[in-house]
């Protein structure tokens, strides 16, 4: 009796630590991202044009859909705690009518539409603690909070570039600020892949440009490869 008790604790000992070692020691993300944006550059931008006219300010939709991908490096600690580096490229075109300023410098005829082009795009870096509220089960949620710096580079089509550089020469196009990321989601191994999550995600973004506060809602989805043991 003692021998079949001794031999059962120890195949639940054993088991347990072998889930212990299913639980993964990096975890590598990449996949797409789908970002409302309240986005405030381009009427900067607008506002810029038409100040030396004296006019006034072009109203421009401040609501943006941006696109773009997403990838990260997570490292997992004992317990339910892990540090994750999120990386993220997001942009999206809209068209914007400048017919009366091109008209002005005499780039366009009088009575003629020009619709200018403006694709801002962002970048966040971004780093912070992961918290996953348990591992024992197939489905892992997590919640995240990372702190880190964005990046705005605001394209324009080559004539908009001439209306800016000789109306508003000092304005930037190119921008730099903190960014905050709050956020959480889920991931589910992959029955047929071996070491492969599919995670979704979704994150509120800030960002602190020169211009002002940004604002973001993010929707994150891909796969994750995940590794005990050493990364390489």
């Amino acid at each position: 009796m003692r021998k079949t008790c001794f031999v059962g604790a120890s195949l639940c000992l054993l088991s347990v630590l072998a889930c212990a070692q299913e639980h993964p020691t990096w975890e590598i993300y990449g996949g797409y991202q789908f970002v409302r944006a309240d986005f405030g550059v381009i009427q900067d931008a607008a506002r810029a044009l038409n100040a030396p006219y004296g006019r006034p300010n072009t109203t421009v939709g401040h609501r943006l859909n941006l696109t773009g991908a997403n990838v990260s490096l997570q490292r997992n600690f004992a317990g339910r705690w892990g540090g994750i580096i999120d990386i993220g490229s997001m942009n999206g075109p809209i068209d914007v009518d400048l017919s009366a300023v091109m008209q002005s410098l005499g780039y366009i005829p009088h009575g003629s539409t020009y619709i200018s082009t403006f694709q801002p795009t962002l970048y966040t870096a971004t780093a912070g603690p992961q918290f996953t509220p348990w591992r024992s089960h197939k489905l892992q949620p997590f919640l995240r909070a990372m702190g880190g710096m964005a990046k705005n580079n605001l394209k324009v089509d080559a004539t908009t570039r001439n209306a800016l550089n000789f109306l508003a020469p000092t304005y930037a196009t190119t921008t730099k600020g903190a960014a905050v990321i709050v956020g959480g989601g889920a991931e589910y191994p992959l029955p047929l892949i071996k070491h492969v999550s599919l995670r979704v995600c979704g994150d509120y973004i800030v960002s602190f440009l020169p211009n002002g506060r940004q604002t973001y809602l993010r929707a994150t989805g891909g796969l994750v490869f995940r590794r005990v043991g050493r990364l390489f």
